[in-house]
């Protein structure tokens, strides 16, 4: 057990702990995971955890580590699935919700500069207060920081319009995992990219100035439906390649999933017989009159159904409770991949022959978030009550990654649990993967920040060993896993 220096405990007081009980709320995210299965792979909950307030101490920490050859991990909101914030080798954690606030807004240049532990909700509602908004945000947007989004991936609401956040942001504060503290910027080397999408595994970041934008003159939704998805596809690809301008958010519901909300009582009728596609539009009055004929016309030469206003509305508003089904189904187990938006449609169908073949239902969302890509969510019901069936229903997960990825997606984010996957070149081309393994090495050569993450698995975790468990998980899925009733929304 690590011991926390006298001049540490002196320094933080009650901003660090080496207390068994308070490291172990460290020791997980918002994804159930067996503990055998935890404990056989990992080592998850930190040996020590500081909540510093400014750069200065953070660098401190990193410091600390680097001498003792620690793991360190930093965490913010901790709103992610896939261990990302999460310890695999126990080490230091570094919670980053104390460097918390906005430090300085140029509206002239619609720019701000923001700490890392900062949510979406509290930057938004710091900018609307002044006539301003964020460009684009997540879905679990009062949770989420800005710093986690953005070494997340930053894409979601918004994303169609202004592209990922990586393309809102001038520069960064970074503190380096040799404890030197630097700003970058867009052409900097290291660069602010580098820092993007790589899940805390380069720097830790302290600071963040990106671009916002003046309030909308005006917003209007559409929610355009259909009992088969082929149509909303076309449409979708139509209103993202600017044929209906000036989109700002295209949201996807597959019928099965609008079934089991309405079910649920958590969707209004008739939303169960249809899947669906919310269009978001802002502009001035003028642009979204021109934009609504156009998507007018896409709802009478794709065959569709428009559907009420108020339930366009309605749809828009839970954006930010996608995953509200989690209240009849606690037992949800996910993936979360992009795909190429023409492949969209057979991804889905192939996705639901999957569930009928397993018994089980698959709930689709997806947001468009480019001319090209689509964020795509797929769930589906297990028992966490029952940890070996909840294992068997894993390589259910397995196979809905490796269809999306044959397909030219990939997974979202990597964590830890889809590092498994990294050797398909449908994530990272191999190329691609040897040049974020030189980054990992020019500036973390001693692998302290957030190992098992992003480069490579864990031995235990290569993809033969991996694939042959779930392999295995697979089979015995077939002979003892209860089948679900598939009927009733056909």
């Amino acid at each position: 057990m690590i011991q926390l220096p006298k001049n540490l405990k002196e320094r933080f007081g009650s901003r660090c702990t080496d207390s068994r009980f308070e490291c172990s709320f460290y020791g997980r995210d918002v994804a159930y995971i067996p503990p055998f299965l935890v404990r056989l792979l990992t080592r998850p909950v930190p040996d020590m955890v500081f909540r510093p307030l400014c750069a200065e101490e953070v660098s401190e920490i990193i410091a600390f580590a680097g001498r003792r050859r620690l793991a360190v991990t930093p965490r913010a909101g901790g709103s992610t699935a896939l261990g990302s914030c999460v310890p695999v080798k126990a080490g230091i954690v570094i919670d980053l919700n104390g460097l918390k606030g906005v430090l300085g807004f140029e509206a002239g240049k619609e720019k701000v500069k923001v700490l890392p532990g900062t949510t979406w909700a509290e930057l938004d509602g710091y900018l609307r207060r002044r006539g301003y908004c964020v460009r684009s945000y997540p879905s679990s947007f009062h949770v989420a920081t800005i710093g986690g989004w953005l070494s997340g991936g930053g894409c979601g609401v918004g994303s169609l319009r202004y592209g990922p956040l990586v393309n809102q942001v001038s520069s960064l504060e970074v503190v380096l995992p040799s404890g030197e503290i630097r700003r970058v910027t867009r052409h900097s080397q290291p660069c602010v990219s580098w820092f993007a999408a790589a899940e805390g595994t380069l720097g830790v970041i302290t600071g963040v100035e990106l671009k916002v934008r003046t309030l909308p003159e005006a917003t209007r939704h559409f929610l355009l439906a259909s009992k088969e998805p082929g149509g909303l596809f076309e449409a979708a690809r139509d209103c993202a390649r600017g044929l209906a301008h000036p989109v700002y958010n295209l949201h996807y519901n597959s019928r099965s999933l609008n079934w089991a909300l309405q079910t649920g009582g958590l969707a209004p009728e008739p939303l169960g017989r249809y899947h669906t596609l919310a269009v978001s539009l802002e502009g001035t009055p003028t642009d979204l009159d021109r934009a609504g004929e156009s998507i007018w016309s896409m709802v009478k030469g794709y065959g569709l159904t428009m559907l009420d206003d108020s339930l366009a509305l309605e749809e828009w508003e839970n954006r930010f409770r996608l995953l509200r089904i989690r209240r009849l189904y606690p037992s949800l187990l996910a993936c979360e991949l992009l795909v190429p938006t023409a492949s969209c449609q057979q991804y889905l169908e192939e996705v639901e022959n999957l569930g009928r073949q397993a018994g089980v239902r698959m709930l689709t969302y997806a947001h468009i978030i480019s001319r090209d890509q689509a964020l795509v969510m797929t769930l589906y019901y297990s028992d966490e009550g029952n940890p070996f069936r909840y294992l068997c229903d894993a390589s259910l997960t397995a196979r809905i990654y490796r269809t999306g990825c044959r397909l030219g997606g990939g997974p979202y984010t990597i964590g830890f649990w889809n590092t498994p996957y990294l050797h398909l070149q449908k994530i990272h081309h191999p190329d691609r993967l040897q040049e974020l393994r030189q980054r990992k090495l020019l500036l973390d050569p001693q692998g302290i920040l957030n190992p098992g993450k992003v480069y490579g698995p864990t031995p235990l975790l290569s993809p033969v060993l991996f694939g042959i468990g779930l392999k295995a998980a697979g089979f015995l899925r077939v002979f003892l896993h209860e089948r679900v009733r598939c009927d009733g929304w056909e």
